[in-house]
């Protein structure tokens, strides 16, 4: 089974905060995360379900 290694997790924690520091008010996290989707090019397992 596939893994997400700590650097990768790093990588995408990045991007999350990258999105939420231009929403200062919050933003629900179904769209905090299409957003990630949108802003990096997942792996095959990481867009998976």
């Amino acid at each position: 089974m596939a893994q997400i290694t700590n650097k990768r997790f790093g990588e995408l924690i990045q991007a999350l905060f990258r999105i939420l520091e231009k929403h200062p008010d919050g933003m629900k996290a179904k769209e905090a995360l299409a957003a990630l989707a949108d802003s990096v090019t997942l792996t095959e397992y990481e867009a998976g379900s």
